[in-house]
């Protein structure tokens, strides 16, 4: 009879299988959706940026973009700079 913690292993390797999924495209984890902003930088050169760090090309970065501008429903004040959309810091 095996130990208990060999099955246990067993059965959560099973299940974690499972649950797999393919996907189709890229994957990457959001810990912090700011990761790779630029305060000073407009929203589209931001999104042109983003791409740049997500592996993206050129291409693929301008065929996305428009998109992506609809996406955040900023119209012109994706040309500020992102500085200038944040609200000041509040003080407690």
């Amino acid at each position: 009879m095996e130990p208990r913690s060999h099955h246990a292993a067993r059965l959560h390797r099973r299940d974690a299988l499972r649950r797999c999924q393919r996907t189709q495209g890229k994957t990457v984890p959001l810990l912090d959706i700011a990761l790779g902003m630029d305060d000073q930088s407009t929203g589209r050169q931001n999104i042109r940026l983003r791409g740049l760090l997500l592996g993206m090309s050129d291409k693929e970065i301008r065929a996305k973009s428009e998109e992506i501008a609809e996406f955040t429903e900023l119209g012109d004040y994706l040309d500020l700079p992102l500085r200038t959309r944040r609200p000041p810091p509040t003080r407690a």
